[in-house]
């Protein structure tokens, strides 16, 4: 140890026990912290110490680190230093250890090869240059720049700042700012790694007076910083600026009147346009000002950078919608400060429209009618109305608008679901029973309007088809000609019925190709034949009928035979279409001797016979009054054995009239004093019993 002065250091104090410990805090194998653990010793008892403790290298002894621990008592001592809150270069470091009593250094201690790595980074050779880009004799430019060096061994991401600080107050707030992340690490072949000279630029918008820091900051949150206060260019402190104006020139401009649609008119206005500035890089707005014959106005644009003096030849078009003298001028804006920093007026041109007519029609899809006589559907039918739009002068500009739906004149309680947004379809199958004006508007961002609208009318739906089965052309001797067709069962009181489209027959359990309203008998087989016909409407519902038919070969003595037709079931299931078969051919052979007999007895008949003839269903029967002569004046006509299902118009060859009554009612006389009327709710011939 050194003791000064020898003369007045009356006490001996040293330094002992001194250890420099290098420590990886971070895991990640370099030693980025020192621990120096020492014990300040003297031979007096009291009395206090002062520790100061120097970081160097040899590389740059110039740039040292420096930390100091005073009023130490006598004793064990420790001190722990982060590198990287340091300003050295890691590597290998040197380091003493100086212990002072009264300012009077008693004691060194020194390390010479203290191994230490940390990340860090070095602003290195930093300077700022203030210019003067616009060129009106005042500084508003700096260039900052900075040489960057690090000691990083992997690829990190650290974020590069250049602020302006305002000289004469602080308020927390950069006038001026640039930044940019670099990623450091090691030197490849042509990749220094983040190191060497990086360039800012900072542009004054408004007047200011500033100082400038640099910094770098560290994914840790760790930061350098280089601060740099003094002017060389004007040896002042601080960087004193104007704004900064930059100026816009039109190197060279031209325009044309084209004909875009080919159809011999000018129709197009084109302006041609190369700008140059003082600026390396300007981002303007070129306008394109037009008032269209109607006195609108519209303004066609072009975005994008002057690269200084660069040859850059770029062009605005407008294609005219309206017909008629049209002024057009050129504007540039500069976006730095949205100054106009250029004009000029083409002056006024005659063009022609570019464009077809916008348009908008509305097409109904389902409902039946025209657009001058009206639509008309039912309810829960099919029903669309899309919205046909054409504006080729919206989608040019991209300025289309919104097509609107809207409903007009209908009644009270018919609400039509119209879309709450723009929509090109409306679904009308839903809408309640009424009368609607449907209309539709459009209107483009060029407040070009164009509307449409038809109306509507909806009904209440139809009832499910229905039909009975027509057997009159059901011949009653063989089958020379025999055709079984439907009738609509009708009933004006209420709305008529679905109309059916298409017919299923099923001959004996087989479907037929027949899909009309008739089917053909002829080429049945003698006996029973079992049909099924079902009726279809457009919608798929439908209704089906069901009859038994009983063809009767003529017999040879006779020549003809009489045909039994069975009446239709009139919408009820038979169970068994065998059991019907025996159960016709056993009234067949009860009525026919009963008939023969009742003839031989016509002279006339007894109360019990009346009582016996008569049916249920008497009182209900048509009167013969006014159809030719009373037939029945001194006896009452047969009717059907309780038991029978099955009748036919006559099982007995005889020649017959038909007339018709003043009601109405078909009527058949028999020559042997029959009569028999039709039932047209039923389809079928019945005996008359008056």
């Amino acid at each position: 140890w050194i003791e000064y002065p020898s003369s007045s250091n009356n006490n001996n104090e040293w330094l002992e026990d001194v250890y420099w410990d290098p420590h990886d805090t971070t895991g990640d194998g370099k030693n980025d912290s020192l621990v120096v653990d020492f014990r300040a010793a003297s031979d007096s008892w009291g009395g206090t110490g002062d520790v100061y403790l120097q970081i160097y290298s040899d590389e740059n002894i110039s740039v040292r680190h420096s930390q100091y621990l005073t009023n130490l008592e006598w004793g064990s001592h420790s001190i722990t230093l982060d590198m990287s809150e340091t300003d050295l270069t890691p590597g290998m470091l040197r380091g003493n250890l100086v212990l002072y009593v009264d300012s009077q250094r008693e004691h060194v201690s020194s390390a010479l090869n203290l191994d230490l790595w940390w990340d860090s980074v070095r602003l290195n050779d930093a300077m700022v240059t203030p210019y003067d880009l616009d060129e009106d004799g005042a500084f508003d430019s700096l260039e900052v720049s900075v040489n960057i060096d690090h000691s990083f061994l992997i690829d990190t991401p650290v974020i590069l700042e250049v602020n302006a600080w305002n000289k004469t107050g602080f308020d927390g707030l950069t006038s001026m700012s640039e930044s940019r992340t670099l990623f450091m690490g090691p030197i490849f072949e042509d990749n220094p790694g983040g190191r060497g000279l990086q360039t800012f630029w900072l542009y004054a918008e408004w007047e200011q007076d500033v100082l400038i820091e640099i910094r770098a900051i560290l994914p840790n949150g760790n930061e350098f910083v280089e601060m740099i206060t003094w002017n060389d260019l004007t040896d002042e402190y601080g960087f004193e600026l104007q704004p900064l104006d930059w100026t816009v020139t039109m190197w060279q401009i031209d325009t044309q009147l084209l004909d875009s649609s080919g159809d011999g008119n000018e129709d197009l206005f084109r302006v041609q346009y190369d700008l140059d500035s003082v600026s390396d890089a300007l981002d303007v707005a070129v306008e394109l000002l037009v008032v269209a014959p109607d006195n609108s106005e519209y303004s066609i644009w072009d975005n994008y950078t002057v690269n200084g003096d660069m040859y850059d030849l770029r062009n605005l078009e407008f294609p005219a919608w309206l017909s008629g003298q049209h002024e057009f001028t050129l504007r540039v804006h500069d976006l730095s400060d949205n100054k106009i920093e250029y004009e000029e007026d083409f002056g006024r041109f005659t063009l022609s429209s570019a464009f077809d007519a916008t348009s908008l029609k509305l097409v109904v899809d389902g409902p039946s009618g025209t657009e001058s006589q009206g639509f008309t559907t039912i309810r829960g039918d099919d029903c669309r109305i899309d919205a046909v739009l054409s504006d080729s002068i919206g989608e040019f500009y991209d300025l289309m608008g919104e097509i609107v739906w809207g409903s007009t004149g209908f009644t009270v309680d018919s609400e039509p679901f119209l879309p709450t947004t723009n929509s090109g379809t409306v679904d009308c199958s839903q809408w309640n029973v009424g009368e609607y004006l449907i209309y539709a508007y459009y209107e483009n961002g060029v407040e070009i309007l164009v509307d449409y609208e038809i109306p509507l009318v909806v009904v209440e739906p139809l009832p499910p088809p229905s039909f009975l089965l027509n057997l009159n052309d059901v011949p009653d001797i063989g089958k020379a000609f025999c055709e079984i067709s439907t009738v609509y069962a009708t009933d004006y009181s209420t709305p008529q019925p679905i109309p059916i489209i298409r017919y299923e027959w099923y001959v004996n359990d087989e479907l037929s190709e027949t899909t009309s309203s008739s089917l053909s008998c002829t080429e049945f087989e003698y006996g029973i034949t079992e049909i099924e016909v079902y009726g279809f409407s457009e919608q798929g519902l439908h209704d089906v009928e069901r009859a038994n038919i009983l063809l009767v070969a003529p017999s040879e003595e006779e020549g003809a035979s009489s045909n039994i037709e069975v009446s239709p079931k009139d919408k009820v299931e038979t169970e068994s279409w065998g059991l019907f078969a025996v159960l016709g051919i056993c009234a067949l052979a009860l009525i026919i001797p009963l008939l023969l007999f009742k003839a031989r007895r016509s002279d006339g008949y007894s109360d019990s016979e009346d009582e016996f003839w008569m049916s249920k269903e008497a009182a209900s029967m048509p009167s013969m009054a006014g159809v030719g002569q009373e037939i029945y004046h001194s006896s009452t006509p047969p009717v059907l054995d309780s038991g029978a299902d099955i009748y036919s118009p006559s099982s007995v060859v005889n020649e017959w009239t038909e007339s018709v009554d003043a009601d109405g009612y078909r009527w058949r006389e028999y020559s042997d004093g029959r009569a028999e009327w039709f039932d047209n709710q039923t389809g079928e011939w019945k005996l008359f019993e008056g």
